[in-house]
């Protein structure tokens, strides 16, 4: 990807001074020393958008982490109800299951309500 100087710096134009005097550089007549300027700040604003796109940004961070716990809450979860099916004498799967659902269904609503 490849920064313009239009990104960083606005577009200059010639801008008219007293009698006798050179116009200010456009963007296409900048001096090395200016390009050189440029260059750093366009590897600093590529850096800055990587670090808030990729993977050092807190929200990819907090995304992950919260991917993290629902799989181990989900695999915790599955554990816990395999051993309860497995139990002696326990003969209420389907209203556990049944029961699950309804639950999951309501929070669901809960949250599209509150979150418009």
């Amino acid at each position: 990807n490849m920064c313009s100087p239009n990104d960083i710096i606005p577009h200059r134009t010639e801008v008219p001074l007293a009698s006798g005097s050179e116009p200010a550089p456009t963007t296409g007549q900048q001096k090395p020393q200016q390009r050189q300027r440029q260059k750093q700040e366009c590897k600093a604003f590529q850096k800055k958008q990587t670090q808030q796109n990729g993977v050092e940004s807190p929200e990819t961070q907090g995304i992950f982490l919260w991917a993290l716990g629902m799989f181990v809450f989900y695999v915790l979860h599955d554990a816990l109800q395999e051993r309860m099916f497995r139990l002696e004498g326990f003969k209420f799967g389907w209203f556990m299951t049944a029961a699950e659902v309804a639950i999951m269904i309501l929070c669901g609503i809960v949250v599209e309500k509150e979150l418009g």
